[in-house]
């Protein structure tokens, strides 16, 4: 695998991590607790929070400095549950 690949592969394998942990919290997440937890620096979560905020995947109260995923990211979940999809992911396995 070259080196191209493998830096991809990090960059999703990190995205999905941040996807993840904020999809098992109730409310908004602090950098610093992301950081801590996901073992990141709060620059490298900014750059992958900037770009999902850019996307409408994440919202960011600049009062409480705290992030959130939006609904979008739940029509991705909802899209999936139709019946086609769902037979498309289950031929794929």
């Amino acid at each position: 695998m070259d080196n191209k690949t493998e830096q991809g592969g990090q960059m999703i394998k990190k995205l999905f991590s941040i996807l993840e942990y904020m999809s098992k919290r109730t409310g908004q997440v602090r950098l610093q607790d992301l950081a801590t937890h996901l073992n990141m620096s709060q620059s490298t979560l900014l750059r992958y929070l900037n770009a999902m905020i850019r996307e409408g995947y994440v919202f960011h109260d600049k009062d409480t400095m705290g992030y959130a995923l939006t609904w979008k990211i739940c029509k991705i979940g909802s899209d999936l549950s139709s019946p086609l999809a769902a037979k498309c992911i289950v031929s794929l396995m």
